[in-house]
């Protein structure tokens, strides 16, 4: 069986404290990408196997979260060996979520496979072992996310007929840094509400918290966000705590020549 598990923005995305836990509160709207998408095939075979091709992924492959996804339903479930053919499309460590997407596909792959019937809030549960974004990519809808990114509220958001195009620099910017840098949203920004307005309103009111720090240390993301404005951008922001950066427009935007060295994906939302 194949599934092609999609990317995620996030439009906003506010720290709002440290937990007692260690994790991070946050506030953010996470909208589904699914025309930007990696592949995985899975099939029953006489021993595990796990393959990846396309772009690089770090880590060794028994921490790839396709594999934590499968032995984490093996655990309970007694499956069967497998293999697990993952093609990476989607950069790694880019705030896209492609990583987490993997292993919620994952989770729902192997449950069409076998035939486990697991409800979409077991799939979920499941998920949040694997990691913060994970959840969110079981039912993969626009959604409102708060506590440490496992509380998931879908919201109304439709941005069908708009543009994306989303820039990744090349580079990761580091997660754990990214927090230890934070500066945390002290004043309450009411994201629900703010995402109702129209698109161009948005420039200077829906703001992510993390483009401060990876901006002061990574100026090219500046750089690539103000210029997606001058070519017609109605909103630009980094997702995740970076490096992606993407712009929703009316129109396929004409990217000027300093952004065309950068890997870039451009497509209609849906």
């Amino acid at each position: 069986m194949i599934c092609f598990p999609g990317a995620k923005i996030n439009i906003g995305l506010s720290v709002l404290n440290k937990r007692c836990d260690g994790y991070h509160n946050i506030q953010s709207i996470f909208y589904p990408v699914t025309g930007y998408f990696d592949c995985i095939e899975i099939n029953e075979t006489d021993s595990f196997e796990f393959t990846k091709s396309g772009l690089p992924i770090s880590g060794n492959d028994r921490e790839n979260l396709c594999n934590k996804a499968y032995e984490i339903l093996k655990k309970d479930l007694l499956l069967p060996d497998v293999s697990i053919r993952l093609l990476k499309r989607i950069p790694s460590g880019a705030g896209l979520g492609g990583g987490s997407s993997n292993a919620s596909s994952t989770l729902k792959l192997l449950n069409d496979l076998f035939g486990l019937n697991l409800s979409n809030i077991a799939l979920t549960s499941y998920a949040s072992h694997l990691g913060s974004d994970c959840p969110f990519f079981i039912l993969n809808q626009p959604a409102y996310i708060t506590g440490r990114g496992d509380i998931i509220e879908p919201v109304g958001l439709d941005l069908k007929g708009y543009y994306l195009t989303i820039i990744n620099p090349g580079f990761s910017v580091s997660t754990r840094q990214a927090y230890e840098n934070i500066s945390f949203s002290y004043k309450k920004v009411d994201l629900k509400s703010l995402i109702q307005l129209p698109v161009d309103k948005w420039k200077d009111l829906i703001i992510n918290d993390f483009e401060k720090f990876a901006f002061a240390n990574h100026p090219e993301l500046s750089v690539i966000k103000h210029t997606f404005y001058y070519s017609g951008a109605l909103y630009s922001s980094m997702t995740g705590s970076g490096s992606s950066v993407y712009a929703i427009s009316d129109h396929l935007l004409k990217l000027p020549q300093p952004l065309e060295k950068y890997n870039f994906w451009q497509g209609k939302l849906n």
